[in-house]
């Protein structure tokens, strides 16, 4: 008899899922470097990646679900998104089929339904237990409960401890559950995954000036900067709080 294997188990990260068919190796460039933006825990990032590849190519379902995902601002695009994924769901491979069905009730309905949305993510994680995006969208929708947010995400880092959303949506729930210094230390985590995320940098930012830390709030102001130079008017309300 074979001695059973003590290696854990094998992650699916978003950067292990098989890259999308297509003839336009533009488009196919452009996912690919939208997939890394997801990796990153840079959302905003991503949705530009998969707006340029369905420009270049219309015609990739997958894309049109990715952006559904990713669009955190316009609700009537983001319906309509899901839509064409939804309207071509055969092009879609297995795994990101039962993707879009957890999904429907928070992306396509106009009345959101996370409840639902969470029924059907802990099936599609029966189906496939080692994805770690499912366990990151259980996390997120449910940022109500932080406990069980906080469940959600050790399970997806411990899967995967480069998960930046993993541990983005970790420090957030610490935070809530009135843990600060173990959430500053997951901020710093998730903030160190990507030279080019901001998100963690922004949500430490928030987190020092509610403690009253005046000097790592200046010093997360600054590295924000660092990063997005645009967001200058979080240094300059440290700098004020600072004196």
């Amino acid at each position: 008899l074979s001695a059973k294997s003590s290696a854990a188990p094998r992650a699916t990260t978003v950067a292990d899922l098989p890259p999308p068919a297509t003839q336009v190796a533009a488009a196919a460039a452009e996912y690919a470097a939208g997939i890394q933006a997801l990796r990153d825990n840079s959302w905003e990032l991503a949705e530009r990646h998969f707006e340029r590849t369905l420009e270049l190519d219309p015609t990739l379902t997958v894309a049109h679900l990715r952006l559904a995902m990713v669009d955190e601002r316009d609700s009537s695009r983001r319906r309509e998104e899901f839509a064409k994924a939804a309207a071509l769901r055969a092009q879609l491979s297995a795994r990101d089929q039962a993707m879009l069905e957890a999904l429907e009730p928070v992306l396509h309905r106009a009345r959101v339904d996370r409840s639902e949305a969470l029924a059907r993510l802990e099936r599609a994680s029966l189906e496939y237990p080692y994805d770690v995006e499912l366990l990151d969208w259980t996390g997120l929708l449910r940022s109500a409960d932080p406990a069980g947010a906080l469940q959600s995400s050790e399970r997806a880092i411990a899967l995967d401890p480069n998960d930046g959303d993993a541990w983005q949506t970790k420090a957030q729930s610490l935070a809530l559950l009135d843990r600060p210094d173990e959430a500053r230390a997951a901020y710093q985590r998730c903030a160190a995954l990507s030279v080019n995320s901001v998100d963690c940098v922004l949500d430490l930012c928030d987190l020092d000036a509610r403690q009253g830390r005046c000097a790592d709030h200046e010093a997360e102001a600054r590295r924000l900067v660092d990063r997005s130079p645009e967001d200058f008017i979080a240094l300059a309300q440290a700098m004020f709080a600072n004196g």
